[in-house]
């Protein structure tokens, strides 16, 4: 079976998987690699996993199974973003449908 919502992730953007920090404490990033995906601006107030307020940047869409660390950073059309979550999205029988992710 082809998974039809793949076909709508027509963009491809860099990402760098935040790994955490140094003994320094400067953030460390992965390689770059792409990745196929949606990425749509949009000014949202989000509350993160820490309770504070973020106004985001975009939202992303990435194929089912996909799994980036929040810290990463996604550029696409010459922009960098940071990933401020993500999360996988169901469908009722199908299960997982897809992921996806706010931008800030």
């Amino acid at each position: 079976m082809i998974d039809s919502y793949t076909s709508l992730l027509t963009q491809t953007a860099t990402v760098r998987e935040y790994l955490g920090t140094t003994g320094n404490g400067e953030k460390k990033y992965g390689e770059h690699y792409e990745i196929k995906c949606r990425i749509e601006p949009k000014n949202a107030r989000i509350t993160d996993k820490n309770g504070q307020q973020i106004i985001t940047s975009g939202k992303i869409f990435l194929k089912k199974g996909t799994r980036i660390p929040e810290g990463s950073k996604i550029t696409y059309d010459n922009s960098e973003y940071t990933l401020i979550s993500t999360k996988p999205e169901y469908a009722p029988i199908l299960g997982e449908h897809h992921a996806s992710g706010w931008l800030s």
